[in-house]
């Protein structure tokens, strides 16, 4: 499944055509050909953008490339709430939004 796509074929890369899955990034990502090798960016990621993504790179002349890349996203703690369970007499922490 592609989650972002931009397509270069016949045109400048200042041209590509985009396009992003709204269910995923929507217009939160977009490449960046101006970077040697180009990036991928995401605007705003947050923790359910984690996972393992594939990237492929279709070429003319040149063979495809294809890499997987792990995205993790690690999120501030706004508020950490500590909380004792009696019963198992443990401190349990659990992230608040406040």
């Amino acid at each position: 499944m592609s989650v972002c796509i931009a397509d270069t074929r016949g045109r400048d890369v200042t041209s590509a055509k985009r396009w992003s899955d709204e269910t995923v990034f929507g217009q939160r990502a977009y490449f960046l050909f101006d970077k040697q090798p180009g990036e991928l960016a995401v605007q705003n990621a947050r923790e359910p953008d984690s996972g393992v993504y594939r990237c492929r790179v279709d070429f003319i002349v040149a063979q495809t490339r294809n890499s997987i890349v792990n995205l993790t996203i690690i999120e501030r703690v706004r508020l950490l709430e500590l909380t004792k369970q009696k019963q198992q007499n443990r401190w349990v922490y659990i992230p608040t939004e406040r």
